[in-house]
């Protein structure tokens, strides 16, 4: 192969590939985040950094179609696994979990209707 040629991915290596608008990567990264503040957080407490809700905003504004239905399930999911992991009962984690998405939605409800700059 010659050094100036490119090598294109295959029409099937470029459907597997997540794009940053793809919910499975919007879940992941939102799950992370939340086990970031869940493992910072002092013993029975709340975490006093919650970078989760930062995250799935700043992606859902960075990317608009990110916030498709499939987009909020994800996070939602990635929200109550990383609760449920981490010990939580299924009451406390769906409650804490229905708060962290009124927050964000609420939140990019706001921005996207900000006018721009």
């Amino acid at each position: 192969m010659a050094p100036d040629t490119e090598v294109l991915p295959s029409e099937e290596a470029r459907k597997w590939r997540l794009q940053p608008s793809d919910p499975v990567l919007l879940g992941l990264l939102v799950f992370y985040a939340c086990l970031f503040g869940i493992y910072t957080r002092p013993v029975g407490f709340l975490a006093t950094l919650w970078p989760a809700n930062a995250v799935m905003l700043g992606i859902l504004l960075l990317r608009p179609d990110s916030a498709r239905p499939s987009g909020w399930l994800a996070a939602a999911a990635a929200y109550l696994a990383a609760d449920l992991m981490t010990g939580s009962d299924l009451t406390k984690a769906v409650l804490l979990n229905l708060g962290n998405l009124v927050g964000v939605g609420t939140a990019y409800a706001i921005c996207v209707r900000l006018p721009p700059n």
